[in-house]
């Protein structure tokens, strides 16, 4: 069954909650949106109306900066009815968040799925739609970051395209981080 990319939808609460209840699993906006299965469940109409609200939010640092992002929104990966991990996009923002610590781009499979080949398949799949979104607010290339120890982003960004650029040793108190750079262009051919 191909992947798609949708809004945070009512109908896939569910197996987002499951996802959640696996293990560890973020949504990848940083600060925004990690909220309790048993918060979501309460009121799962008020976390998608938050979800999908294009407002800017604020991220604070463990150092203590704070950094802002103006435009974003977050994406599910979806095969049909089962919900598979999220995107995050992020346009527009703080250079600390976008050229720094989090990039534009991130990207989550849920905790039963990891090591599994969904990452390379959401990408290989959806990288032609995340470009064309990425164009259409005027990037010619996106940040995507990950921890150096995380290998497994890391072979996910290169397998996007991403050309390491730099790495830090230590990212706003968040630890050591590797920035790297995917030009928009090159993955918006079909």
């Amino acid at each position: 069954m191909a992947l798609t990319l949708v809004k945070p939808a009512i109908n896939l609460i569910p197996s987002y909650l499951e996802a959640l209840r696996e293990g560890n699993f973020v949504t990848m906006q940083p600060g925004f949106g990690n909220d309790a299965p048993e918060d979501i469940e309460r009121d799962p109409a008020a976390y998608l109306a938050k979800v999908n609200a294009p407002a800017p939010f604020t991220f604070k640092f463990k150092n203590g900066r704070e950094a802002r992002v103006t435009e974003h929104e977050l994406l599910w990966i979806t095969d049909g009815p089962r919900f598979l991990g999220t995107v995050a996009l992020r346009y527009r923002g703080d250079p600390e968040m976008l050229d720094v610590y989090a990039g534009h781009i991130g990207l989550a499979i849920r905790p039963a799925l990891l090591n599994r080949g969904y990452g390379p398949r959401a990408i290989g799949n959806l990288r032609h739609e995340l470009a064309k979104r990425a164009a259409a607010h005027g990037l010619d290339f996106v940040y995507a970051t990950c921890n150096v120890d995380n290998r497994a982003s890391a072979r996910l960004i290169e397998f996007f395209g991403g050309i390491l650029e730099e790495k830090t040793e230590d990212t706003f108190g968040h630890g050591p981080n590797m920035r790297y750079k995917i030009m928009v262009d090159q993955k918006h051919e079909k």
